[in-house]
């Protein structure tokens, strides 16, 4: 069965901090290769939640991270962790922060702060209609 994870941080509203999340949002496409690589994450979303409902150019309130994963939450992290282009993604992420981890990032620091972000720490926060793994899932529907 999967795992969530449903991480919440607001941003900070200075000019330096809302101009970082371009280059975070710049980093999804490395984010989405490593994402297909991982073989582990069923889904994943990233949200830049506007100030204003609809209007991105109203500055961001605040970012979001949404996926379902097998394993542990500290070995779904650790393979992002590892991944320099998103390590630095992550880096940005925490800079922009209302209250961030502790810079630079540690791991052990960085997975505490998703872990305390995740609005979905309980088990019974996602139902899924399966229980098994991406691996398992992919290699009946290989191409």
């Amino acid at each position: 069965m999967p795992n969530p994870l449903s991480f919440y941080t607001l941003v900070k509203q200075d000019a330096d901090s809302q101009g970082k999340i371009k280059s975070i949002l710049e980093a999804i496409p490395a984010i989405r290769e490593a994402l297909s690589r991982s073989q582990i994450v069923h889904y994943a979303r990233f949200v830049a939640v506007p100030n204003v409902p609809n209007d991105l150019k109203s500055g961001i309130q605040a970012m979001m991270v949404i996926t379902e994963f097998d394993g542990t939450m500290e070995s779904y992290i650790k393979f992002f962790f590892d991944d320099p282009k998103i390590n630095q993604a992550f880096t940005l992420l925490g800079e922009i922060s209302v209250k961030p981890p502790q810079l630079p990032l540690e791991l052990n620091d960085f997975t505490d702060w998703v872990v305390t972000n995740n609005l979905s720490r309980q088990p019974d926060n996602l139902w899924s209609a399966y229980e098994q793994t991406v691996k398992q899932i992919k290699s009946k529907f290989a191409a």
